[in-house]
């Protein structure tokens, strides 16, 4: 019980240190009831199962930058990171760097459906984003930036990424909205909540802990007297 607490606790934790991230999805741990015969009663014990990412949407806010974006619906931009692997994310403050490729924070670049670079050359006209992804500047297409489908069974990687999935399904329902940021899908007041209950439930599940160890030497002390 006390591990399966400390689980709930760190995922809380980490959920209430990205509260301002944008574009992240919080965790909330699964435990499941284990339960086993001892030839007369059973006993009952908490198991310790794996963390369920939360893929309901955050909310839009705009920002009226020409380089931000939100998806509105399913799905997430897919980006190359500077190492070279590929990742999902929903954070879409997005840049442009010395070659002009579009790039997230961290200098992970754009990429298309098809897995290229998204490359946006100087002009003088404003830079226009359809809804479908697509980008134009002056009358002339750019790129499409992808939304991808999450895979069912999402890996979570640092900075509120997602592990890309070994095949690319471009999402067909999307809609990016431009000059906005989609926050985190997390209520902070929900979240502290969730960690004052988390340990007020540590609390007494060690004082249970402790009382049965002192219960336990207890009777061994009385049966060594008497022998």
């Amino acid at each position: 019980a006390a591990r399966t607490l400390q689980r709930r606790f760190e995922a809380t934790a980490n959920n209430i240190a990205n509260l301002s991230t944008d574009g992240f999805r919080g965790q909330r741990s699964i435990t499941s009831e284990h339960v086993a015969s001892t030839g007369g009663a059973s006993i009952s014990m908490p198991r310790l199962g794996s963390a369920l990412t939360l893929m309901r949407p955050g909310e839009v806010v705009p920002t009226q930058r020409s380089l931000d974006f939100a998806i509105e619906g399913p799905g997430f931009f897919l980006l190359e990171t500077p190492e070279g692997g590929q990742v999902l994310s929903r954070a879409g403050a997005f840049s442009l760097d010395a070659d002009g490729s579009l790039v997230a924070s961290d200098g992970a670049r754009v990429l298309d459906a098809g897995g290229a670079p998204i490359a946006i050359p100087p002009g003088s006209g404003s830079l226009n984003a359809a809804s479908d992804g697509t980008l134009e500047r002056d009358g002339a297409i750019l790129g499409q930036i992808a939304i991808i489908a999450a895979p069912e069974r999402p890996e979570r990687l640092g900075a509120g990424r997602l592990a890309a999935p070994n095949e690319i399904v471009p999402v067909e329902t999307q809609r990016l909205r431009q000059g906005a940021l989609e926050q985190s899908n997390l209520s902070g007041v929900s979240e502290i909540a969730s960690m004052i209950e988390a340990s007020r439930l540590h609390a007494l599940v060690a004082d249970l802990a402790e009382t049965e160890d002192r219960r336990i030497r207890n009777v061994i002390e009385t049966f060594s007297r008497q022998t």
